[in-house]
């Protein structure tokens, strides 16, 4: 029987492309280590769990994992390198916007980590990791892009400046932090600007000489701690 020169090329076209899409998955190499593309689903349900790519044993590419009603939406991603500790992960809202995005390294956050308002990609913090403490600047932001708060830490302890902003970037507060408690200068400021309060704290207390002002002026100055006049040998409680 005669076949035509082009339905034999369009027939092992065919074949090839239906091997192709027949791609076996959840395969093991001689060794019994996870091998090529694999996915797994969640127990009597065909929602997938887990979809990605092994070679030998080693997860490489991106992974993609899945709630039990996430359909076809990840809630969360993983993309290893070859050769590298570090793991970039995204989460995700479930309309697919990335709800928080970083690096992990032994499961462990590692530099900077950020935080999205709520489906959208205005960013709405950043976080600085070290051995999965926080270390280094902290920014917190208004949806308007302004930062509303910054801290410094130290192993996960508050250590250093503090500042509070306005919606507008006015400056409202200024703290400073040792070893997780305030100590040292603070400041706080009206919504123009102006001076309303200052002094020193020490181990998370008002401490000495605090001036307070009303449009710029001085009009009481404290001392802390506050002495309670005595009654009878005794201390007189405060209201």
């Amino acid at each position: 029987m005669f076949i035509p020169k082009n339905a034999l090329t369009y027939f092992f076209i065919l074949i090839g492309f239906l091997g192709f899409s027949q791609e076996k998955i959840n395969q093991l190499d001689a060794q019994g280590k996870r091998h090529g593309k694999w996915m797994k689903t969640y127990e009597d349900s065909k929602q997938k769990r887990y979809e990605g790519t092994f070679d030998h044993g080693q997860e490489i590419g991106t992974f993609k994992f899945y709630k039990p009603k996430s359909k076809d939406q990840p809630f969360a991603t993983k993309t290893y390198t070859r050769g590298s500790d570090e793991v970039q992960v995204k989460f995700y809202t479930t309309k697919g916007k990335v709800a928080s995005e970083g690096v992990l390294v032994d499961k462990k956050h590692e530099g900077v980590w950020k935080y999205y308002h709520k489906n959208s990609d205005v960013l709405m913090m950043e976080e600085t990791y070290k051995n999965d403490k926080l270390n280094g600047l902290k920014t917190i932001y208004f949806e308007n892009r302004i930062p509303t708060e910054t801290q410094t830490y130290k192993d996960g302890i508050l250590e250093g400046e503090n500042k509070i902003y306005a919606d507008n970037g006015q400056l409202l507060q200024v703290y400073f932090y040792k070893n997780g408690k305030l100590n040292g200068d603070s400041k706080t400021f009206n919504a123009e600007g102006k001076l309303t309060s200052e002094g020193k704290y020490k181990n998370g207390l008002r401490d000495g000489d605090w001036k307070f002002y009303t449009n710029g002026k001085l009009t009481k100055t404290e001392h802390y701690p506050i002495e309670h006049p005595k009654v009878k040998g005794k201390e007189k409680q405060a209201d």
